[in-house]
């Protein structure tokens, strides 16, 4: 489904990624894993068209989207959930939910499934409908991101630190909702620095460190690879 090779990336003068290539096949999760600063947050905003990759290649299902227009990428299938939740905090609920629907609605065009599927997975949106982002707790929050996400129809959905700042009790209820959304058939790419966290749900992983992929595998393989358990999980 998607295809990163050899991608460069830079901030000005600093290099922030350095020849990064990885793969996400239809039906994975898979998840980047890392310490701040490595380099996981970069890669999906290549992905996204939010910053522009210097060299190297980007296809999606074999095309290329190396610096398409964002609102391109996502009309072809590509939702982002950035990291910090970024929802409209003077918009409902209701608002939050509409505004991502502009990639794939004609005027008119009614999106109530779409809703009531997102309020399955939060009921307490639903609950919520009327109410401004911000007034929503760090958790709904998150909801609402996520649900937002879904609402542009995305066959590749990615999520940059779901679990940021949330309680316990919440971050494994996201989890527990990020493999609902992969079982219902959404790909997922998962940044996520709770390393025993994202290893839990994903099928494959990457490791990056200072811009670059130093591991990668399968789950089972890098759960018990030494370096990663001392590197990001512990012990």
């Amino acid at each position: 489904m998607l295809k990163l090779e050899k991608i460069d990336i830079y901030y000005s003068n600093v290099q922030a990624l350095k020849a990064v290539s990885l793969n996400v096949n239809a039906g994975e999760i898979v998840t980047l894993i890392g310490a701040n600063g490595a380099g996981k947050s970069t890669i999906l905003k290549a992905v996204s068209g939010l910053i522009r990759t210097k060299a190297g290649s980007i296809n999606y299902f074999e095309e290329s989207i190396k610096n398409m227009p964002t609102e391109n990428i996502v009309a072809k299938g590509i939702s982002y959930v950035p990291e910090g939740r970024r929802i409209f905090p003077g918009l409902t609920v209701f608002g939050n939910l509409e505004v991502a629907t502009s990639s794939w609605r004609r005027f008119g065009e009614s999106f109530e499934k779409d809703l009531k599927n997102v309020f399955k997975l939060f009921p307490q949106l639903k609950a919520r409908i009327d109410h401004l982002g911000w007034a929503l707790s760090g958790g709904e929050q998150q909801m609402l991101a996520i649900g937002r996400g879904l609402m542009a129809r995305p066959k590749l959905l990615m999520l940059d630190e779901p679990s940021l700042g949330l309680a316990p009790k919440l971050v494994k209820s996201v989890f527990e909702t990020i493999k609902q959304i992969n079982e219902q058939g959404t790909t997922i790419l998962l940044v996520e620095q709770n390393a025993f966290a994202a290893l839990q749900v994903a099928d494959r992983g990457y490791a990056l460190k200072n811009g670059r992929i130093v591991l990668s595998g399968l789950i089972k393989d890098l759960t018990t690879n030494k370096e990663v358990r001392e590197a990001f999980i512990g012990g």
